[in-house]
């Protein structure tokens, strides 16, 4: 955090752990180690290939983004950028 957030420590704890119940699972060295697979074949941002993996590894058949890659498949999660389509239209193709 090193003063890039206006927050108390103590807070921003408080908050992550709060927002644990919504999480399916952890960060690990296999996750990390699909990001690095997902990446070396996507080409994406570290981050985006870490989002990516997560939801690859937990079976999500989508995966919301702004970014411009709408459309992507990659292991059975396809990327939707949700300003390009509306839900109706993305299970209709689905």
């Amino acid at each position: 955090m090193r003063g890039r957030l206006p927050v108390d420590p103590e807070e921003a704890r408080r908050t992550t752990l709060a927002s644990e119940k919504w999480s399916e699972g952890t960060t690990d060295l296999d996750l990390l180690g699909d990001a690095w697979a997902v990446r070396a074949r996507t080409r994406f941002p570290w981050w985006d290939c870490v989002i990516l993996a997560t939801a690859i590894r937990t079976g999500y058949r989508f995966l919301l983004s702004e970014d411009d890659r709408h459309g992507r498949e990659v292991e059975g999660t396809t990327i939707v950028n949700p300003f390009r389509a509306s839900p109706d239209t993305i299970f209709a193709n689905s």
